[in-house]
């Protein structure tokens, strides 16, 4: 199995984990602003960290100073699909509006972009 498979399932675990520690410690936060205030801050901090880190990732690919089939590259790509996809669910369940599942398609760009980049790399062979 090539090294950026085993990167993508690794990935993929790793954004499981990520989404089952949100999940169980942000509900945790109660208060006056609501039950679901602790599971909103992690999904805005998780959104608003993946694109940033996700778009300087793929800056540092442009210039040829990460390779797509890097570990991060496609842990990003991975979670900024989450982040979508999740944000598509809660908005057909009417659990989210409009204006977030805008904000979150933007995300879904980004990791269409990391992903289909790292998946479809092909290495060049080394000039003699």
């Amino acid at each position: 199995m090539q090294l950026r498979y085993k990167y993508l399932l690794f990935s993929i675990g790793v954004t499981v984990a990520w989404v089952t520690v949100g999940f169980l410690l942000a509900p945790t936060v109660h208060g006056k602003l609501g039950n679901s205030f602790g599971l909103t801050i992690f999904n805005i901090l998780t959104r608003q960290v993946t694109m940033v880190i996700g778009i300087i990732l793929l800056f540092l690919r442009m210039i040829r100073i990460i390779k797509p089939t890097h570990f991060a590259y496609i842990l990003l790509g991975i979670l900024n699909a989450g982040v979508g996809v999740l944000a598509i669910i809660l908005y057909f369940t009417d659990l989210a509006n409009r204006q977030w599942l805008n904000i979150s398609l933007y995300n879904l760009l980004l990791a269409l972009i990391l992903i289909s980049d790292s998946l479809w790399y092909k290495q060049e062979p080394p000039t003699a």
